[in-house]
């Protein structure tokens, strides 16, 4: 019997890559997508399909107990990654955010609850990995980050992922079932949506250099940022999913990086001068964090043996080479 594994936020970022590793595995993939598919997501399900990467789909309103009571109930799988959110751009106006808080808010803390009591009432046996963030971190003041750290967010999106946090901590101490967090700090690949700003920044400067656009706008480009490569961190997550014992890990490379640094090293990989396609808009950018978002992955290379295979300008490179090629691997 093939062990079979259940993605919420399928044909994601995080998603795809998890479902091209469980499918390498031997793995029955399951996913959970909104019908019907946006463009990014059809794009990448047609890629995955051209890999002979095969997803089953559900629909399932993960804000509805009794849907995923129910979708728990057929499938029992091993396992359980819960990846999708509702998120906003840092790029986003404070106006645009309040307008959109309450909904993220709910849907990230309900979706979570719903798929806890769904395993506990129907599927105990799964085990269920949560993607958590960085933004759990930003309002503490010292960094690196570590597990042992409690957790202080300034975003209703950093609270979001708070909240369901505790909430896989109190079942996992209440009900002693096989449930994990992973905190992800920034992690990137070719696979990004236009509303990251590593992806922002190498769409357009590719632009700029083959004419088709004279510039774009920025925020602060001194903000530090700790970047790694997603196939990575989706590895991590599975690593989690894999030990006897649940437990909560930072998913980060441990070194900061600033957004002029990953501009610098775009443009010189497309021969450009970024200071001549930028504009800086300090404006743009909402609050920064209260502290230097860099995360200690110490716990998950001692316990795990995780540990990030690219480096900052690596990643970099394969941006951009992909950008260039349109490949999404």
């Amino acid at each position: 019997m093939k062990k079979r594994a259940l993605i919420t936020g399928t044909f994601g970022q995080d998603g795809s890559y998890l479902c091209e590793l469980l499918s390498a595995s031997g793995y029955e993939v399951h996913g959970i997508e909104k019908q019907p598919l946006n463009p990014n997501a059809r794009r990448m399900q047609l890629h995955l399909a051209g890999k002979n990467v095969n997803v089953i789909l559900h629909e399932c309103d993960l804000n509805s107990f009794a849907d995923v009571e129910g979708l728990f109930e057929s499938l029992r799988p091993c396992e359980c990654y819960h990846l999708s959110a509702t998120h906003y751009s840092s790029e986003m106006s404070a106006l645009e955010k309040q307008r959109i808080d309450r909904n993220l808010y709910h849907n990230n803390v309900v979706s979570t609850l719903n798929l806890i009591y769904a395993i506990r009432n129907v599927s105990p046996e799964t085990r269920f990995v949560l993607a958590g963030s960085c933004l759990m971190f930003d309002g503490v003041a010292q960094f690196p980050q570590d597990e042992t750290m409690p957790f202080k967010s300034q975003s209703i999106y950093g609270l979001s992922k708070i909240a369901a946090g505790n909430l896989v901590s109190y079942m996992r101490e209440q009900s002693g079932l096989h449930l994990s967090v992973a905190v992800l700090y920034n992690h990137e690949s070719p696979r990004r949506t236009p509303e990251f700003v590593t992806k922002k920044i190498v769409s357009n400067l590719l632009k700029c250099k083959r004419g088709e656009i004279t510039h774009f706008s920025l925020g602060d480009v001194k903000i530090v940022r700790d970047w790694g490569y997603a196939r990575d961190y989706v590895r991590g997550m599975w690593f989690m999913g894999q030990q006897d014992g649940p437990d909560d890990y930072i998913l980060a490379t441990g070194v900061g990086h600033t957004v002029e640094e990953l501009l610098t090293g775009a443009a010189e990989f497309l021969q450009v001068d970024w200071r001549n396609c930028v504009r800086i808009e300090e404006g743009i950018i909402g609050k920064p964090p209260c502290t230097t978002l860099i995360g200690n992955p110490a716990k998950a290379r001692a316990i795990l043996n995780w540990s990030h295979s690219i480096s900052f300008p690596e990643l970099i490179d394969l941006m951009v080479q992909n950008e260039i090629s349109g490949n999404l691997d």
